[in-house]
């Protein structure tokens, strides 16, 4: 059944003739509800100040409420912050160990290329001092030649000067040789003669034996006088005395006058000329070998492209020793890191352009305004 309703003015109010369960408003006055929960058992529900009262303790509780999810919502949004906040100065913190480890992976990277840089002085100072043994051994070298090309520069002149004195003594002893054969011509004209007169001693010794005897001694004695004559150079002419050592000489040693000086020159034709007569000699020597030395993609050596089948390269040696460990490295020194005072990280006292918290970002927008809440009973 539906609920009953009473209403009227306060002063026609009966609560007596009210029915179980009804409901009674006042219109006037004070504006007041009754309820009947029995027949005699009537209650005043509100009044109007009550229920403005209820009213206004309601809006206040919900204020009270959006309030303090209001607040609720600054907490957890300055918790999110905080928490983010934490994040960041821990990134920060990470970032910060790794830069120091790359910072002492840096010093031991610079401590490794000094050494290679101190190594590097040492083989240079080295090679330096082997290139200085190999000019001087250049020099030494060089000197050496030096000294053996003017003794053989010397050696040469003096081989020439024997050469032109044995010019000379040829041309001395072929001017005693013709000599020579012009007294053998001469003496050989005398023999024929002897010879003749030998044979007119002959026929006179037929008829003279005496006469052919002193003719035979005579001939005897002139072929003596020509056993014994010998040769005597006097202002380099050269003549032939009696000598009365019958023993004939071995041989002699003239020096003749010096000969004209030759004029050596060479040709069109590239050949000597002596005087202007062509020797025939060519003046320069054959061309040496002009063949093309090469290495071929096999290692091995190419003439004029033909492969030689020798390896350019010798065989692999064995391996030297290893060379001695080289000294420990001093220790590395540690940054010390911190936070200056404005908030800027610090490295051994050096302040850095790196923030150790970053700043606060700017507030985000207001989200959508939420649906309407559904109207109350």
């Amino acid at each position: 059944m539906a609920i009953q309703m009473r209403r009227g003015a306060g002063a026609d109010f009966r609560p007596e003739k009210m029915k179980p369960g009804e409901l009674a408003v006042t219109i006037d006055g004070t504006r007041k509800v009754y309820a009947a929960f029995a027949a005699g058992d009537v209650k005043e529900l509100a009044s109007k100040e009550d229920i403005w009262q209820e009213v206004e303790d309601a809006e206040k509780a919900q204020k009270a409420a959006e309030a303090a999810q209001a607040a609720a919502e600054i907490a957890e949004s300055q918790a999110t912050k905080a928490k983010n906040d934490a994040v960041i100065a821990q990134t920060g913190a990470e970032t910060a160990a790794k830069k120091a480890e790359a910072s002492e992976m840096g010093a031991e990277t610079a401590r490794e290329a000094a050494e290679a840089a101190e190594n590097a002085a040492v083989k240079a100072k080295k090679e330096v001092e082997s290139d200085k043994k190999l000019v001087e051994q250049f020099k030494n070298a060089a000197e050496s030649a030096d000294a053996a090309a003017q003794r053989s520069a010397e050696t040469a002149t003096a081989k020439a000067t024997e050469a032109t004195n044995s010019a000379k003594a040829a041309k001395e002893g072929q001017d005693a040789a013709e000599a020579s054969a012009r007294s053998a011509e001469e003496k050989a004209s005398d023999a024929a003669a002897s010879a003749a007169a030998a044979d007119k001693s002959k026929t006179a010794a037929e008829t003279s034996a005496e006469r052919a005897e002193t003719a035979a001694n005579t001939a005897t004695t002139e072929a003596a006088k020509v056993k014994t004559w010998k040769p005597v150079i006097t202002n380099g002419i050269l003549n032939f005395i009696v000598d009365n050592d019958p023993t004939p000489p071995e041989g002699y040693n003239v020096i003749g006058p010096e000969g004209p000086t030759p004029t050596i020159t060479i040709g069109a034709n590239e050949n000597w000329f002596v005087n202007g007569v062509d020797t025939g000699k060519p003046s320069r020597g054959a061309k040496g070998d002009t063949s093309i030395l090469t290495i071929g993609v096999n290692g091995n050596f190419y003439i004029d492209g033909e492969d030689t089948g020798q390896k350019a390269q010798g065989p692999t040696g064995p391996p030297g020793t290893d060379g001695k460990d080289g000294r420990n490295g001093v220790d590395g020194v540690s940054p010390e890191i911190s936070i200056s005072a404005d908030g800027y990280w610090e490295i051994n006292g050096t302040k850095t352009d790196k923030k150790a918290v970053p700043e606060n970002g700017t507030n985000g927008k207001d989200g959508a305004p939420g649906a309407k809440g559904a109207d109350g009973a």
